[in-house]
């Protein structure tokens, strides 16, 4: 990583944006979830059902220099600890990014909102 890491900007994804968003879920295969592989129509139907708003409150994650290339998504708000789901497109994956995207995403919640917990699953390839 370089002395001045590329800056990150995290926007709640809008109503307005299920169209983008169902075209970028389906644009990328997603080899470490258990939908590794989205058509459009099958996301549409998912972001329908609210999957990615309400107590799944959705963000994009923009580099400045090359738009967006993650997502953060928070599942289960109403829960003690909440579940989270990051995406990092496949040409930004193993660049430290994903650190970066959980400081936010944990410092996010826990100023926002009154949650002092957070949940989520790692890799097995991300073990020490």
């Amino acid at each position: 990583m370089s002395a001045h890491p590329t800056r990150l900007v995290f926007t709640r994804v809008r109503d307005d944006e299920a169209t983008e968003l169902a075209t970028w879920l389906a644009e990328e295969t997603w080899p470490f979830h258990a939908r590794s592989r989205w058509t459009s129509e099958a996301a549409r139907d998912a972001i329908r059902a609210g999957n990615f708003s309400g107590s799944s409150p959705t963000y994009w994650v923009a580099r400045a220099d090359h738009g967006r290339v993650g997502l953060v998504q928070y599942r289960d708000l109403e829960d003690v600890s909440p579940d989270t789901d990051f995406r990092l497109r496949a040409a930004y994956r193993g660049r430290g990014l994903g650190t970066r995207i959980v400081e936010w995403a944990a410092g996010h919640l826990f100023t926002t909102t009154d949650k002092h917990r957070l949940a989520g699953e790692t890799r097995v390839d991300k073990s020490p």
